[in-house]
């Protein structure tokens, strides 16, 4: 309990030097946001007008306390694109941004243990040598070339599934395929790594003494004794991910926040941007801190006390 408490406590702390981060940074981008956002046609008063509502003319410390104050009653501001709150349009896009990572940590999870587990098992013989290059040319392949390559094979040449949107069941297809592809080169590199180390301890080569079978020995005790290494890996992949998704939803135009996000920096909505980019840390900062705790719960030996 005393290290979940230190660990909320320092992720209050984070999320709070996130925030004076991401304050700063929209107060450092260079141009009018008023002027803009009002367009060249407005008068001086609409543009005045503009930039009291959005506070631009507070200082620094002046405009993270309050978006602190505002933070803390659930409020991260009024768009200045829609003119609704920024708090409902992060709500209504969100569920579809987690979809899409949920889908693609899961499928990658699942296809690159597959691939690492097959790699050590077989060290050193073929089935390590096409798992280990598949692991690397998904590593290698750039996500946005890949999402195009997979429109116009599978969406525009075989019409299989739709070429973007969020209508139907088979639209999450494409732009989950393209993220979960470097998630599974990355965790299958991890587990080749860790089940190579820990298939040469004792407890494995006691397991196989014992009459054990061979899935037995593999994937009840020594997966679960690499896991650990892979967790971080995953949790550390969720973060990328939400990063990764603003450029995948932006190609497939599926609707979660990272295409919102494109969307707000191109009409320079700074109170949008500044909810974005703090949702998108403060969900880095919960999952880092979840799989801390999942450390515990996969291996009871470790303590956690530091």
């Amino acid at each position: 309990m005393q290290f979940v408490v230190r660990r909320l406590s320092f992720s209050v702390i984070t999320i709070l030097g996130v925030a004076f981060i991401v304050v700063s940074l929209t107060k450092l981008l260079p141009g009018d946001p008023a002027r803009v956002i009002a367009g060249v046609q407005a008068d001086q008063v609409e543009v005045e007008r503009i930039r009291a509502a959005l506070r631009l003319d507070d200082g620094l410390l002046q405009q993270y306390v309050h978006f602190i104050s505002n933070l803390i009653q659930g409020n991260l501001g009024t768009s200045a694109r829609t003119a609704r709150p920024v708090t409902e349009e992060i709500v209504s896009r969100l569920p579809y941004t987690i979809e899409l990572a949920t889908v693609a940590v899961v499928v990658g999870t699942i296809l690159g243990a597959m691939l690492g587990v097959t790699a050590a098992v077989y060290h050193r013989r073929w089935p390590d040598l096409v798992a280990s290059s598949i692991a690397v040319l998904t590593i290698s392949v750039p996500g946005f070339w890949l999402a195009l390559m997979l429109i116009l094979t599978l969406s525009v040449d075989l019409r299989w599934f739709p070429t973007g949107g969020a209508e139907s069941a088979s639209a999450i297809v494409l732009p989950a395929a393209t993220l979960a592809t470097f998630t599974a080169g990355l965790v299958a590199r991890m587990t080749r790594a860790a089940m190579l180390d820990v298939l040469r301890q004792d407890y494995v080569r006691t397991g196989y003494a014992k009459g054990l079978r061979h899935w037995v020995v593999v994937y009840k005790h020594a997966l679960r004794n690499a896991a650990i290494p892979i967790v971080t890996v995953i949790g550390l992949q969720l973060g990328a991910l939400m990063g990764g998704a603003i450029i995948v939803e932006t190609v497939f135009s599926w609707p979660g926040i990272g295409r919102l996000l494109i969307q707000s920096i191109t009409a320079r909505d700074f109170p949008m941007m500044q909810g974005i980019v703090f949702i998108f840390a403060a969900v880095v900062v919960v999952v880092n801190l979840l799989t801390d705790l999942v450390y515990a719960v996969i291996d009871p030996r470790i303590v956690l006390n530091d």
